[in-house]
Parts: C-alpha cells; structure tokens; sequence
C-alpha cells in the first residue's frame, strides 16, 4: 500500500512540474506578443503599430503623428508620438472594452530608439501614455 501511495504521489509531483512549465512558456508567449504597441525601424522610416485602449464601439484611432501634444513636455531620451482617439459627433455607441488599432510609418531620426506614445481623447485629454521600444 505504501509503494502504490509513493508511485501515485511521484506522478501527482511531475503532473504539476509539467504543468507549472506549460504555464512559465505561455506566459514568456504572451509577454512576447504583448497586446500593446509595436515600432520597427524599416531604413529611414518607422513603422508604428499605435494600439489604444478603448470603452466603446465607435472610438478608433483618428490620427498619428510626431510631436507631443501642445503644453506637455516629452521625456529627452525618446521621440514622443500623438495618438488621437476620435468618436462620430453624436453617436450611439455600445460600452465595450476594446482596443483601436493604426499602422503608419514615421521619419523618426535614426539615434531614437523609443518612442513616447501620447493617447488623446476626443476631448483632447491625455488618456494614456506609452513607452514603445524601437526594434531594428
């Protein structure tokens, strides 16, 4: 009796290593594939990934561009990027957590390695921030 409570403890053991390792790799996976935003440098140009938070179904990613917005100061070491969130003037839109999603290519100078995402609201409040590391 007491063999067969050994053999069944040893398997209950690697059962749960084996599985404590499938957990480790899927986590280490989706830090990979994170849902956020991505840039590439592809030659003189980035190519940007701007993914955005959103609480409704009409909110997409209106525009793109270098610059931090007016009266906010970006950090020195990254090259900020405005992100505007739009939503059609009087809309009914359904309540849901989602996200909005734009690719653009950017002329970020070649010694910036992050970009500094500023989201704006359709009201023009920062909404969010994001530190995007440039790949190469």
């Amino acid at each position: 009796m007491s063999s067969h409570l050994h053999r069944l403890s040893l398997l209950a053991l690697l059962l749960a290593l084996g599985s404590l390792v499938l957990g480790i790799a899927a986590a280490v996976e989706a830090l990979a594939h994170h849902p956020g935003s991505h840039a590439v440098r592809k030659g003189g140009a980035v190519a940007l990934e701007a993914v955005a938070t959103v609480s409704d179904g009409c909110t997409t990613i209106g525009s793109v561009a270098l610059g931090a917005p007016a009266g906010i100061a970006a950090p020195a070491a990254a090259e900020p990027v405005t992100v505007r969130l739009a939503r059609p003037e009087g809309a009914v839109c359904t309540q849901a957590l989602g996200t909005a999603r734009r690719e653009i290519d950017l002329m970020v100078p070649a010694g910036r390695a992050i970009l500094h995402l500023f989201v704006v609201g359709p009201d023009g409040a920062v909404v969010s921030t994001e530190r995007v590391p440039i790949k190469p």
